[in-house]
């Protein structure tokens, strides 16, 4: 079982199956890959639950005006690393 305060970080490197793997109830932060399997141009990766604004501001560095397509730097929320750039939207 996983805190609240543990953190996904999505390794290109692993196969999309083994990125998230988790049974949880509706009080959890969930991290789901949305796009399709395999090599592709645009990952979806779709956060829902209680701490998905924390989760976002974490890795963003601020939320994202509601609505808006936003292009974001993701980083590490712990190492503040450059993972990745990326549109973030953010629907409350």
């Amino acid at each position: 079982m996983h805190s609240k305060h543990d953190w996904f970080v999505f390794d290109r490197s692993l196969p999309v199956k083994r990125l998230l793997c988790s049974v949880g109830s509706e009080d959890d932060t969930i991290f789901a890959l949305s796009s399709g399997q395999g090599r592709c141009g645009v990952a979806v990766v779709r956060v829902s639950g209680p701490a998905s604004a924390l989760a976002v501001r974490s890795l963003t560095r601020g939320l994202p005006a509601a609505r808006t397509a936003s292009l974001r730097s993701i980083t590490h929320p712990q190492t503040k690393e450059l993972l990745d750039r990326g549109l973030v939207l953010w629907f409350p």
